[in-house]
């Protein structure tokens, strides 16, 4: 069952553990998700704020999604645009452009949300 991160929030959950796809394949400008693709697993304390950390300092190579998983509620659900929404927050906070290395996966993010009604 996929809930939106709202309704984790609601019950007073947040995902617990979140798992970056970075597509290890693709070269700038490639399509998301051609084979194969990798998943990085951080540690199981992360937060969005620490997977921004991490995105921030390029610990990710050409990150495709981030998927929250919420293991008490037996709930996930793709928090890409979230963590997006972040990255820009932060950004604007500290006065600086995003990074190159992540102008794909907000370009993406920023389309997906977009193109929803």
């Amino acid at each position: 069952m996929i809930l939106p991160l709202e309704a984790m929030k609601i019950s007073g959950r947040k995902p617990q553990v979140f798992i970056v796809q970075c597509n290890v394949a693709a070269t700038g400008g490639e399509r998301p998700l051609p084979p194969p693709s990798a998943w990085r697993i951080p540690p199981v304390e992360d937060n969005i704020q620490s997977v921004v950390d991490d995105l921030l300092e390029g610990q990710y190579n050409n990150p495709v999604r981030v998927i929250g998983f919420d293991a008490a509620e037996r709930t996930s659900r793709d928090v890409s645009e979230d963590v997006a929404r972040e990255l820009r927050q932060r950004c604007l906070d500290q006065r600086r452009e995003p990074p190159e290395f992540l102008q794909e996966f907000l370009g993406r993010c920023e389309s997906a949300s977009l193109r929803r009604p």
